[in-house]
């Protein structure tokens, strides 16, 4: 199913089981037309946090084996449904993970999937979020030639500089706390909001155990100067990444963050991955009073194209206490 133009790490076993962690219950199921695999999901269910009140969701999408097909569609959804139902959840809630928008192109596809949601009693809850897509089907001075200027100079300026470059595509305990100690030191210098050790630990041993993603750690003179969590099948996606803030500081040290983009990039490359995902953007063009503004600025210059995701869709299965949670979760403004 890793090949379906949808597929990324979000759906693997490996990545939705160690939900099970955050006090979700998983259960997989795969559908078949004439013994043949023709679509994938994960549903998962768990009592919100604050309110005691079952959500049944389907979190990553369904991986269908090509484009999406709305019988199957139908089929997926209406077994949720009942499933939900046997469950006891309140409501349930659908991510499709489907592009809304790539570039200036509307899809299609996720309009009649949107259609097909509305008949089944799913209504838009949130709207989808955004991302940059690099085409790296594309030569490598293709993609160079998308980037602005200044991007383009910091991400040459990285390639002839003499950085050392190591990655690990299994899980080593101390790799693992290397990556930890820069990733945990940055969002504590920023008050970014961050998991804590256990819980990257049991999402992202998983995924490195099973060889579906990578960490990068570039050396500059001996010195760590960036960490980096890739995904590398599928989809490939930035997942978590830090700098040593002394890069900056460092004399003859090339700029660290375009150093690491394209060291994903170029690994990606060497195993056919087709994308590139940046790892969300709060929309297409950077706004410079956004509190975002500079990693935001950032992604936009490597020149991806802008992609929205298709909305959160939800049906509320028992009235009151249905409302009650989309009202806790979702406000009284208009979603749709």
């Amino acid at each position: 199913m890793f090949t379906s133009p949808n597929a990324s790490y979000r759906q693997s076993f490996e990545y939705e089981y160690s939900g099970q962690e955050k006090g979700r219950r998983i259960a997989s199921f795969v559908f078949s037309i004439n013994n043949t695999d023709v679509a994938g999901v994960h549903y998962s269910l768990r009592t919100s946090p604050k309110i005691p009140i079952k959500v049944a969701d389907i979190l990553n999408g369904i991986v269908f084996r090509s484009e999406p097909d709305l019988d199957v569609l139908d089929q997926v959804i209406g077994h949720f449904s009942l499933w939900a139902v046997s469950q006891g959840a309140a409501i349930a809630r659908y991510y499709p993970w489907l592009p809304v928008i790539i570039g200036s192109d509307v899809c299609t596809g996720s309009v009649a999937v949107a259609n097909r949601l509305e008949k089944n009693g799913f209504n838009c809850m949130q709207q989808g979020r955004h991302t940059y897509w690099i085409d790296i089907t594309k030569s490598e001075d293709d993609i160079l030639g998308c980037m602005k200027k200044q991007t383009r100079y910091d991400v040459r300026s990285a390639i002839k500089s003499d950085l050392e470059i190591i990655e690990h595509k299994d899980f080593q305990e101390s790799t693992f706390e290397q990556f930890w100690g820069m990733y945990s030191s940055l969002a504590m210098e920023k008050q970014f909001e961050m998991l804590n050790k256990e819980q990257m630990l049991n999402e992202m041993r998983p995924l490195l155990e099973s060889g579906f993603a990578t960490i990068f750690l570039i050396y500059f003179h001996g010195i760590l100067m960036n960490a980096t969590i890739a995904s590398m099948i599928g989809q490939g996606t930035y997942l978590y990444g830090a700098i040593n803030p002394a890069a900056r500081e460092t004399p003859g040290c090339p700029p660290i963050g375009a150093a690491a983009q394209w060291t994903m990039i170029s690994a990606m490359k060497q195993r056919d991955l087709k994308v590139y995902d940046m790892g969300f953007c709060p929309g297409p063009i950077p706004i410079k009073n956004d509190p975002r503004y500079n990693i935001w600025r950032f992604k936009h210059g490597f020149g991806g194209a802008h992609v929205q995701f298709m909305p959160v869709y939800g049906k509320i299965l028992r009235g009151l206490s249905g409302r009650i949670f989309k009202w806790y979760r979702y406000g009284f403004a208009k979603t749709s």
